[in-house]
């Protein structure tokens, strides 16, 4: 289900660090494997929302109670941003 799924989904270590990702995360983020795993991802988000969503992503994988939801954006190369939401709760 998950490898079929239109949505975005990812799996990370108790330090943060991205593991897994599905086909779709690949598909929005334009992105090769390597960009995407461990904190890689984070080089990607907009200049001015790249501080909040690092700083908001380790506190919840420090801490992780309740749901991570932030609105971001990212670079998408050629000079195109794409806006994304990303959610995660711990499992």
């Amino acid at each position: 289900v998950v490898e079929n799924s239109p949505i975005g989904m990812f799996l990370a270590d108790a330090e943060g660090a991205i593991v897994y990702f599905n086909p779709a995360v690949a598909a929005l983020s334009s992105r090769p494997d390597v960009e995407l795993r461990g904190d890689a991802w984070l080089a990607h988000a907009h200049r001015d929302d790249r501080e909040r969503v690092t700083r908001d992503w380790h506190a919840f994988a420090r801490a992780p109670e309740g749901l991570f939801d932030v609105e971001w954006r990212a670079w998408m190369g050629g000079g195109k941003v794409r806006y994304f939401r990303s959610r995660a709760a711990a499992i």
